[in-house]
């Protein structure tokens, strides 16, 4: 939090702007550049294609590929 504050009074006395932005939400929202295929979650299996996988489209929180 003193980081903050000190950063916040550098950029008032400089005169500068600050920007903010959400970096957590941006990044688990990102369009995957490789495909991904994960097996249908427990409680959400289709009782038509039980064996079929899905694609995923957007990164995943908790994705273990994910840093």
């Amino acid at each position: 939090m003193e980081a903050i504050c000190i950063l916040v009074s550098l950029v008032a006395h400089t005169k500068r702007r600050l920007y903010q932005i959400d970096v957590k939400n941006a990044f688990f929202n990102k369009l995957i550049q490789k495909e991904v295929y994960v097996e249908q979650p427990p409680g959400f299996e289709s009782n038509t294609f039980p064996y079929h996988v899905i694609k995923l489209n957007k990164a995943l929180y908790v994705l273990k590929q994910a840093p």
